[in-house]
């Protein structure tokens, strides 16, 4: 089972490097919800989540995502 999931692809990715630069190119291309967000619409989040799990072809854990989406707009 492990092989199938190794050779089709269809494991989580878990590179941080990748996970860090789809955040950023997210960030980066969704100014609009990101000061959403600042402005508390907390739902927006959301909406960037599914914009990096969009890009990453659903191969990431969401919370992670959601966590280094929340990281990088605090600092």
């Amino acid at each position: 089972m492990e092989e199938i999931i190794q050779t089709k692809g269809l494991g989580k990715i878990q590179d941080s490097n990748i996970l860090i630069s789809t955040v950023e190119e997210v960030i980066i291309n969704n100014s609009k919800a990101i000061e959403d967000y600042k402005k508390g619409k907390l739902n927006t989040l959301q909406f960037l989540v599914g914009q990096a799990m969009t890009k990453l072809k659903g191969a990431a854990d969401p919370k992670e995502l959601e966590k280094l989406i929340r990281e990088k707009i605090i600092n």
